[in-house]
C-alpha cells in the first residue's frame, strides 16, 4: 500500500523549506509578507481540482458591501471575477468556495483579531444562504504548545464568541483544529465542538486535505464527494486522510482542549 502518511508528511517538510530557504537569504526575515501567502498558494495550486482559481483580494456581499483583504481567496471558474490584475481579484460571494488567512505565528494573544476578521469575512460570504465554504486560518508556527495543560483563555474565549464559520486551523505544524457541528452519524460529533489534534508533521497535510474535500462538495453538482461518499472511496479517502490506518485522527484528540459549543 502506498505511504500516503509519509506523504502528507512531506508537503508540511516543503513548505518549512521553501520558508526557511527564504530566511537563508534574508537577514531581516519579515514577521508577516506576502511571500508566505505566495508559498502556499504554490503548494496549494498542485492539489487543488483545475476548476477552481486562486487569489488574493476581497469578495463582493450582499448590498455592494466587500470583506476585507483576504490572503487567499479560492473561486469557482464558472463565475468570473469581477475585477482581475495577476493574482489580486474581486469576486462575488457566489463563487467562493474557500478563504484562508496565513500567518507567519498565530500568538495567543493576537489570535482574537485573527479569528474575528476570518469569521466576519466567512459570515458575510454565507449570509443568507445555506451554502457551505471552506473557511481557515493557516500558522506556520504558533506559541501554543502541545505542553499546556489549559487551552490559551484567548484562544478559547475566541473561539467561543465567534464560532461556526471558521472550520480549520493550522497552529504549526503539528496541532490542528477542527470545527464539528453536531451529526448522530459519527460517534465523536454528538455535541458542537472544536476538537484540537496532536499530528505531528500532518497539520498542513491535513488542512490542504479538509479544504480539498470541502470544495469537492462545492463544485460536484451530483453531491456525489462529501463524508458519506469520500470514505467509501476507499484510495482518495486514504490519499486524504492516511491516520485512517491507526484508527483516525480522533486518537490523536487533545482531550484537555476539547471546547463544547452547545
Amino acid at each position: 500500500m502506498p505511504n500516503y502518511k509519509h506523504y502528507r508528511e512531506s508537503i508540511s517538510n516543503e513548505l518549512i523549506s521553501i520558508k526557511d530557504r527564504v530566511r537563508d537569504f534574508v537577514q531581516h526575515f519579515p514577521e508577516d509578507g506576502r511571500y508566505k501567502e505566495i508559498i502556499l498558494k504554490n503548494i496549494l495550486s498542485r492539489h487543488l481540482p483545475k476548476t477552481v482559481s486562486i487569489g488574493t483580494g476581497f469578495v463582493m456581499c450582499d448590498n455592494h458591501e466587500s470583506t476585507s483583504q483576504i490572503d487567499i481567496i479560492i473561486y469557482d471558474n464558472k463565475i468570473p471575477p469581477l475585477f482581475q490584475i495577476d493574482d489580486f481579484v474581486i469576486v462575488v460571494k457566489e463563487s467562493v468556495v474557500g478563504i484562508i488567512e496565513v500567518k507567519s505565528t498565530i500568538r495567543k494573544n493576537e489570535f482574537r483579531e485573527i479569528n474575528q476578521k476570518a469569521h466576519k469575512n466567512g459570515e458575510m460570504i454565507v449570509h443568507g444562504s445555506s451554502r457551505f465554504i471552506f473557511n481557515g486560518i493557516f500558522g506556520y508556527e504558533s506559541d501554543l504548545k502541545i505542553e499546556d495543560s489549559n487551552l490559551s483563555a484567548s484562544i478559547k474565549n475566541s473561539l467561543i464568541d465567534n464560532h461556526g464559520r471558521v472550520g480549520h486551523i493550522c497552529f504549526g505544524k503539528d496541532i490542528f483544529m477542527r470545527h464539528w457541528y453536531r451529526d448522530s452519524q459519527r460517534n465523536f460529533t454528538n455535541n458542537e465542538h472544536c476538537g484540537f489534534y496532536k499530528i505531528k508533521d500532518l497539520a498542513f497535510g491535513y488542512f490542504i486535505s479538509n479544504l480539498l474535500e470541502s470544495i469537492l462538495i462545492n463544485i460536484n453538482q451530483n453531491g456525489c464527494y462529501g463524508y458519506n461518499c469520500v470514505q467509501h472511496t476507499d484510495v482518495f479517502y486514504h490519499y486524504l486522510y492516511p491516520l485512517i490506518e491507526n484508527g483516525g485522527k480522533e486518537n490523536y484528540s487533545i482531550e484537555k482542549w476539547k471546547l463544547l459549543l452547545d
